[in-house]
């Protein structure tokens, strides 16, 4: 998320913070309804929670305690490495079909997914933000790169690799996991664009 994006957020930041919680009130509620299908599962409820982080972490109220968090990690995570890392682990890890089984199967690792997810939702803007662009390909790369292989891995797999899902349910998430790879590059992609030409426009602006 842009820097530019914060001042706005924090304008609304009652909404927000309502929004966000919302979120995941709504995963929690709805989990097993969610969980009864790979692809609800896997394609809208992990992507929700990690969007409730984003926003939970763009409207989060300043507090001295935090500030001082903050800062102590801003010396840890140089160039966002460590947060853009801590995400890929965190993602890898629950698109697993051994780690998808057991957040079905149990409400400790279900939870433990919900704490999982939102961290990385609250860690991937500042992450991006630090990252040159270098890292943030990096990245993408290898986020989508791993998405993409675990989804020909769901799609092509001639057996169930989760026993408390349907062959085709898992083929339909493979699906979508492939999309879900080819369109991170392009949104980022875009956005990138989109944040060169304002940054050029400025700039033009300015010298005249």
């Amino acid at each position: 998320m842009h820097s530019a994006l914060r001042p706005l957020l924090r304008r609304f930041r009652p909404a927000g913070m309502l929004a966000a919680i919302a979120s995941i009130i709504l995963c929690a509620v709805t989990r097993s309804s969610l969980e009864s299908s790979m692809a609800s599962h896997m394609l809208l409820q992990m992507p929700l929670l990690i969007a409730a982080g984003v926003f939970l972490q763009a409207v989060m109220p300043e507090r001295a305690y935090l500030s001082i968090l903050r800062q102590h990690w801003r010396i840890c995570d140089q160039y966002g490495v460590c947060s853009l890392l801590a995400i890929l682990l965190i993602a890898t890890y629950w698109m697993i079909p051994i780690s998808v089984e057991r957040a079905v199967t149990s409400t400790r690792f279900d939870v433990l997914k919900f704490l999982a997810l939102l961290i990385a939702g609250t860690l991937l803007p500042s992450g991006l933000r630090r990252a040159n662009l270098i890292i943030q390909i990096f990245f993408i790369g290898n986020l989508c790169g791993m998405m993409a292989i675990i989804g020909i891995q769901y799609q092509d797999s001639p057996q169930r690799l989760c026993n408390s899902y349907l062959l085709d349910d898992q083929i339909a998430t493979g699906i979508g996991l492939l999309c879900f790879s080819l369109t991170i590059p392009l949104l980022w992609i875009s956005t990138h664009i989109l944040h060169s030409a304002k940054s050029i426009t400025t700039g033009n602006n300015h010298d005249t």
